[in-house]
């Protein structure tokens, strides 16, 4: 499920979409060449942190 999510991510067009793929980038930490764009596995790195974020706040807050 997560493949197919970065999959779609990583072809989206727009400014939003390149906004949530920078930000699921960073949260990866992983370093990439200047004008790349962001890899399928630094944004499947960020989206399983950011899923782990999610779940501790929902899970710890209800």
């Amino acid at each position: 499920m997560a493949c197919v999510l970065v999959w779609r991510l990583q072809r989206a067009e727009g400014d939003d979409n390149a906004a949530a793929r920078q930000l699921i980038c960073r949260l990866s930490g992983r370093q990439q060449k200047r004008g790349r764009k962001e890899s399928a596995p630094a944004l499947l790195a960020g989206l399983s942190i950011l899923l782990n974020i999610a779940k501790r706040h929902y899970f710890d807050n209800s």
